[in-house]
């Protein structure tokens, strides 16, 4: 059972506001080509809290900075290499199978580790015991946002329950062990089928929580009914953290669904549409400006099919433009009948 908690309105002076963002941290996300990625690193050696490379080798990413690989080829003409900066000095280090640099108020990690010889369930769950043990352990106790990767995310386990399926009893039962089913606990996030490799898994973290943002359009992804799972998917639509020195959205894992239906089925251009309709939606419970897609600092859009590519970049561009950096990737989705997933990050300028 979920428990809603509603956050309070601020009642700050804009003033003191103000003062007080100039004094938060700084946590942004860059997607950089290889030779950029390689410049920005060197330049801002001890500032950077993570690296995530999706199908791709960075042989040039220091030992020390938590580094999440994952198997996922890139669509397009040039790679990116997605970065993870703090604005200031980060301390690193190594707990069980994470590897993690924080600042006083967040904290990046990255875990992997080979199959469990139990199957994808008891890895979920070993996985997240070793997160939340992580953050308790570092006083750093609210998780902002997080990502899921692992091979086969449709196909069925020896008891014929598909993989996502045993994924989301194992990260429930841990959730539940710790105490954290309850709305504010609940992080944005994105579960993606790999093209093989290790389970990998990385996160945010922060001393502070952020506002979980749902979609009036969709059933809350953790009230959905059990036909999706034995246990509801455990993650926000969005997370809202608005003490950041430049307040962000991170926007979860989104695709072509309304209510708990996936909708468009077989139709690659008219899925990208509705999943950036449901996109917009977040944005404008988030922000005065509303459903505006110039709010959008970055996209990650995982595509099933890469003969849908061409279509679904047509789409996108149309709706958002080139200007905004976006990492195509070839995925598999939750859903066997969908075609793409988008996530995002957004924040006013």
């Amino acid at each position: 059972m979920i428990t809603v908690a509603h956050r309070q309105p601020a009642n700050m002076p804009k003033n003191e506001a103000r003062d007080e963002a100039l004094g938060s941290p700084a946590v942004s996300a860059r997607y950089l080509p290889l030779p950029a990625a390689r410049d920005f690193l060197t330049r801002h050696a001890g500032q950077v809290l993570g690296v995530v490379c999706h199908g791709l080798n960075a042989p040039f990413v220091a030992p020390d900075i938590p580094l999440a690989e994952v198997a996922m080829p890139q669509l397009g003409e040039q790679p990116l290499l997605e970065i993870w900066t703090a604005g200031e000095l980060v301390t690193t280090g190594r707990s069980g199978n994470i590897s993690w640099a924080r600042t006083a108020d967040c904290l990046f990690g990255s875990y992997r580790q080979l199959a469990h010889e139990s199957g994808l369930e008891a890895e979920t769950s070993i996985a997240y015991q070793e997160v939340f043990a992580l953050l308790e352990a570092q006083g750093i106790p609210k998780l902002l946002r997080i990502w899921n990767y692992f091979a086969a995310i449709n196909a069925d386990e020896d008891d014929g329950l598909e993989r996502y399926k045993h994924f989301c009893i194992g990260r429930h039962d841990a959730f539940a062990q710790y105490g954290r089913l309850n709305v504010q606990d609940i992080p944005a996030a994105s579960a993606v089928g790999s093209r093989g490799g290790e389970f990998v898994l990385y996160f945010l973290a922060a001393t502070r929580g952020g506002r979980a943002v749902e979609n009036e359009r969709q059933v809350s992804a953790y009230d959905y009914p059990p036909q999706y799972s034995p246990r509801s998917p455990l993650f926000a639509r969005a997370t809202e953290v608005d003490w950041l020195r430049e307040p962000q959205l991170f926007i979860s894992g989104t695709a072509s669904i309304v209510g708990h239906a996936s909708i468009c089925l077989d139709d690659a251009a008219q899925q990208t549409a509705e999943t950036l309709k449901n996109i917009g939606l977040l944005l404008g419970r988030a922000f005065p400006h509303g459903e505006d897609f110039s709010l959008l600092r970055a996209l990650k859009v995982y595509i099933r099919h890469e003969k849908d590519f061409p279509v679904i970049r047509s789409v996108m561009e149309n709706a958002v433009g080139r200007e905004v950096p976006c990492l195509y990737l070839l995925a598999d989705i939750c859903r066997s009948e969908l075609l793409l997933e988008i996530e995002a990050i957004a924040g006013e300028a």
